[in-house]
C-alpha cells in the first residue's frame, strides 16, 4: 500500500528490479553525485539509506516534510546504481514544476562531472506539438492523436517533415552537446521551433539514449501508453528503476486512466 500524506508532506516510491546483481561489499558513491557543498539535516543519512536499498534490490518509501531536498535525494543516491547496472532512471511527475526541478537536479549534478548524464523530461503530444492547425483545436489528447495521425498521413505537417529528415541521424554517439547534460521539455520544444522539427516526436527518438527520463504518470501507468514507452526506450521494468514522485496520487491517476467518458468534442 501507499501512506496518505497531508499537504505539507511529499512522498516517493522507488521501484527496484529484482535482477540487480548485488554490491554489499561495495562501497557507497552517492557523494561522487551529490553537488552541494553541505548536506540539510538527516539529507545525508537518507541518501545513503536509500542508495544501500537500491543495491539491496529493497521497494523504498519515503515520506518527509517540504525542503528536505527529495530532488537530489533520489537522484544522487539512485544515479550511481543505474550507472554501475547499466540501468535507466525513469522518474515520474505529477506537474510540469516538479518535472524541471528533476532535470535542474541532473544539470547541477553534471557541472560538477566530467562525464555528463544524459537526461529529458517529456510531456504529452498536446502540450509539445508546434503544428498551428491541431493547436487551435483545443481538444483531448485521444482527438489530438487522430488528427496528428491524419496530418502526418497526409503530408501536411512541417514540423513532422523536417524531424524525419534527421530521424536517422539520432545515435548516441552523434547527439548535440545540449542533450548531455540534461534538457527539459521547455528547452526541448524552444529548440525544435528554431529548427523547425516536430519537439514530441524528437523526444520519443531521443528517450532510447538518455539515462534519465522524466515524464508523467501515464507514460507506466496507462496501459495504452505502457507498452509504446518500453519499446521507444528499448527496454523493460527489469532494466529500470522508476521514482513515483508524491505517490500517494498514484490511486486518482490509476482511477482516471481505467475510467471512459464521452465528450462532446467527441461525439
Amino acid at each position: 500500500g501507499f501512506l496518505y500524506n497531508s499537504f505539507f508532506l511529499w512522498s516517493f516510491f522507488i521501484y527496484i528490479p529484482l535482477r540487480i546483481v548485488q554490491y554489499m561489499l561495495r562501497e557507497s558513491r552517492y557523494s561522487d553525485f551529490f553537488p552541494y557543498d553541505h548536506y540539510r539535516k538527516q539529507q545525508k543519512d537518507l541518501i545513503h539509506k536509500i542508495e544501500m536499498g537500491a543495491r539491496n534490490k529493497a521497494n523504498i518509501l519515503l515520506t518527509a516534510p517540504n525542503g528536505t531536498g527529495k530532488t537530489i535525494i533520489a537522484l544522487s543516491s539512485l544515479l550511481p546504481v543505474t550507472q554501475d547496472h547499466d540501468l535507466k532512471l525513469i522518474y515520474l511527475c505529477r506537474t510540469h514544476s516538479q518535472s524541471d526541478r528533476v532535470i535542474r537536479e541532473l544539470q547541477m549534478i553534471n557541472s560538477t562531472k566530467e562525464k555528463q548524464i544524459k537526461g529529458i523530461s517529456i510531456r504529452g503530444r498536446t502540450e509539445m506539438c508546434l503544428n498551428s492547425s491541431l493547436k487551435q483545436m483545443r481538444i483531448f489528447s485521444t482527438e489530438a492523436m487522430a488528427v496528428c495521425k491524419d496530418l502526418r498521413k497526409n503530408n501536411k505537417c512541417r514540423f513532422y517533415r523536417e524531424f524525419k529528415k534527421i530521424q536517422e541521424d539520432i545515435k548516441e554517439e552523434a547527439l548535440p552537446k545540449i542533450f548531455y547534460g540534461g534538457v527539459n521539455a521547455d528547452q526541448l520544444i524552444e529548440l525544435s521551433r528554431q529548427n523547425g522539427f516536430c519537439p514530441y516526436f524528437l523526444a520519443k527518438a531521443l528517450m532510447e539514449h538518455m539515462r534519465v527520463i522524466v515524464c508523467n504518470y501515464q507514460w507506466i501507468l496507462n496501459p495504452d501508453i505502457y507498452w509504446g514507452f518500453l519499446k521507444l526506450i528499448n527496454s523493460d521494468l527489469k532494466r529500470c528503476i522508476l521514482v513515483f514522485d508524491e505517490c500517494h496520487n498514484i490511486i486518482n491517476v490509476a482511477t482516471e486512466v481505467n475510467s471512459k467518458s464521452l465528450t462532446p468534442a467527441m461525439v
